[in-house]
């Protein structure tokens, strides 16, 4: 997957129902209440071509609607700046920083968007864009799978394990079509009000 899958995710689950449940509307309920999110990450990824994953960490922040600091700081740095629908990366060892309006290429902000619906406290939005299944729990887990058939062509479908509280996501298992994963994995969470204006500016 391209490094927009870095920005920084199965068991046998219960036949899906054309409307989710109570506890998926309690859910998202809840996700959509957390105005702000600061958390640590560790993602791990396994390919098929690899005989080992690859593990990096970083640090993620986000405040709704859509601004989203991702920062990647082991084993190499690079960090990735969302607000709106404008994007800006820098990778060090690629060279300079990249920035694009994701309006003008619709492609890579379907993928953008899919890859972070975790942070989605829309269910009326996720429910329009996935098919859903939900399993209370404990843990509760949401299984999605994108009805676009070019996002599909990416994301196989999105496991998120939610926190005990249901605030918001602590795991989430991307399965692409050739049977890769991606697992991120979120700790030292905190729900800020507000997140300073300056951490979502390029730099």
């Amino acid at each position: 997957m391209c490094h927009l899958a870095f920005i920084f995710l199965l068991a046998s689950l219960p036949a899906l129902a054309e409307e989710p449940s109570s506890g998926a509307e309690q859910a998202w309920s809840s996700l959509g209440s957390v105005q702000a999110l600061d958390a640590t990450f560790t993602q791990e990824q396994t390919r098929a071509l690899l005989s080992r994953p690859l593990v990096s960490s970083g640090r993620i922040r986000f405040e709704r609607p859509s601004s989203l600091r991702w920062e990647t700081t082991s084993p190499s740095t690079s960090v990735m700046v969302m607000s709106g629908t404008q994007l800006w990366m820098h990778v060090p060892d690629l060279g300079a920083p990249q920035e694009l309006n994701m309006s003008d290429d619709p492609r890579v902000e379907s993928l953008v968007r899919g890859l972070l619906v975790w942070l989605d406290g829309d269910l009326e939005s996720v429910k329009k864009n996935y098919t859903l299944t939900f399993v209370d729990g404990p843990p509760a887990v949401a299984t999605l799978v994108p009805r676009d058939e070019t996002l599909r062509g990416t994301i196989s479908s999105l496991e998120l394990t939610l926190a005990p509280d249901l605030r918001w996501v602590q795991r989430v298992a991307i399965t692409e079509p050739d049977g890769d994963t991606t697992v991120l994995t979120l700790s030292d969470v905190t729900t800020p009000e507000d997140i300073p204006n300056d951490v979502f500016k390029p730099q």
